[in-house]
């Protein structure tokens, strides 16, 4: 059994050249996950229980991401993944699980309107 979980995100003012755009992403999905592969202009990897994590840049304020997580894995692995996942979004969105949390309430409501 897994989960699928497909988002946007926007990234801190100047942050997507500050990290050194597409390559920069690339760079911080290499270092958090290990392995990286180009595919349809999304980049794309696995780790712990994340059956795969696809990036795509939208531009250079918002990326896509896609997530399927495996639902069955134990306790340790779900908590390393989470945290190398949440590292990973902060070093390229330039924003805290938190911010990133307040910034997509406040454009749900900005959409409900």
């Amino acid at each position: 059994m897994f989960s699928a979980r497909m988002r946007e995100f926007e990234l801190r003012r100047g942050h997507f050249k500050k990290i050194g755009g597409s390559a920069g992403i690339e760079a911080e999905m290499r270092s958090a996950f290990g392995n990286v592969k180009g595919s349809g202009g999304a980049l794309e990897s696995s780790y712990g229980a994340l059956i795969s994590i696809s990036v795509k840049v939208l531009s250079p304020d918002k990326i896509s991401v896609d997530t399927r997580t495996d639902a069955k894995v134990g306790a340790e692995v779900a908590s390393d993944t989470m945290r190398k996942y949440n590292e990973f979004m902060e070093r390229v969105t330039g924003l805290t699980a938190s911010e990133r949390a307040k910034r997509a309430q406040k454009a749900a409501k900005k959409a409900k309107i």
